[in-house]
């Protein structure tokens, strides 16, 4: 069955403020910019009409990872495997600071952009083929919230 993923922006689901058919409601925000009141699942796209009269955002998974331009992936892609790399080869921080540095920056600009395309940036990540370990092993005081925020999403697969 297809899944069809919307963000509540301004309310959260009543009748009348959501289009009818949802098959499930997801009252967190899944860390998604923009969306305050959960999100919603279809099993049937929604028209744009729909998206637009009900003030929605739609959402797209790893099955949407095409959407992402090949560039985008591509950086993204060489910040995971040198993450993987790093853990899988028991590299420290203190070793090799500006590996670490390198690959949280560019994983959290990634982050970013794939937000602004309405993706999950965390199935995004997960689907290029990122190591949730690899990324616990990263942590420095200002992506704390970074990275737990991304674990807390892989680990519940």
């Amino acid at each position: 069955m297809a899944e069809f993923k919307y963000g509540l922006v301004y309310r959260p689901p009543s009748i009348g403020a959501v289009p009818k058919g949802y098959v499930h409601y997801d009252p967190s925000n899944q860390g998604i910019d923009g969306v305050r009141h959960g999100v919603l699942t279809y099993d049937h796209e929604l028209t744009p009409k729909e998206v637009s009269d009900f003030e929605l955002k739609p959402l797209f998974g790893k099955a949407d990872l095409h959407k992402l331009p090949e560039a985008v992936q591509r950086k993204a892609k060489e910040a995971i495997e040198q993450l993987n790399y790093i853990y899988e080869e028991k590299i420290s921080r203190e070793d090799a600071p500006e590996a670490y540095a390198d690959a949280e920056k560019i994983l959290s600009i990634f982050r970013k952009y794939a937000q602004s395309k309405g993706l999950n940036p965390d199935e995004c990540l997960e689907a290029l083929g990122l190591n949730p370990h690899a990324l616990a092993n990263c942590v420095v005081s200002k992506s704390r919230t970074f990275v737990s925020r991304i674990m807390a999403r892989l680990t519940e697969v």
